[in-house]
């Protein structure tokens, strides 16, 4: 089966903030705020890699061909907050939205399923004919992410910070060499890699 992803709604806050971060590094006020803001999105970015989870709410669109005949599937962007939408497209541009009713929505595992009797979205578009639209994330709000995860945000992001200028090193790297992987791992998704 194909699927394919795309990033609808990216997060509207960062689980910590760039005053947190002058803070931990010990900066002066107002020190370098830009370049902090974007050390906190390229950690953040880094960690839910490792992770394979989503920390602040992000929608997304899933793009398939055909709905899995088994009448489940599952999302790779976790913690899933909200099926949001299935929709169906035509050849002729004209898209139908499915009711969300005849879904049940397993948000610990990031899966839908059809209930009993339902019939699965068709569409008679070749490619990408069926789109579903969830939200992934912990919540909209920095406190809603586990402390764990903040933390380790906030060590990465320090590391980038302190390591700016220096030869880039894979992100894998950065984890381990700031001391975020033992904050990280409990959270990891199995299967990323």
């Amino acid at each position: 089966m194909k699927m394919s992803l795309m990033l609808t709604i990216p997060p509207v806050a960062e689980p910590v903030s760039t005053a947190e971060l002058r803070d931990y590094l010990r900066l002066a006020a107002e020190s370098d705020e830009a370049l902090l803001f974007e050390m906190i999105k390229a950690a953040r970015g880094i960690c839910e890699a490792f992770t394979g989870r989503c920390f602040i709410a992000q929608g997304y669109s899933s793009f398939l061909d055909v709905f899995p005949q088994a009448g489940e599937l599952g999302f790779s962007r976790l913690p899933l907050l909200s099926l949001d939408f299935v929709k169906i497209h035509t050849p002729d541009g004209t898209v139908a939205e499915d009711d969300l009713g005849k879904y049940e929505t397993d948000i610990s595992d990031g899966r839908i399923a059809l209930k009993n009797g339902a019939l699965p979205p068709q569409s008679a578009k070749q490619h990408g004919g069926i789109e579903i639209g969830f939200t992934a994330g912990y919540g909209a709000e920095a406190t809603e992410v586990p402390s764990a995860l903040r933390q380790a945000v906030l060590r990465v992001a320090a590391d980038l910070y302190e390591k700016r200028g220096d030869m880039q090193s894979p992100s894998g790297s950065v984890i381990l060499r700031s001391g975020a992987a033992g904050l990280l791992q409990p959270f990891r998704v199995m299967g990323v890699e």
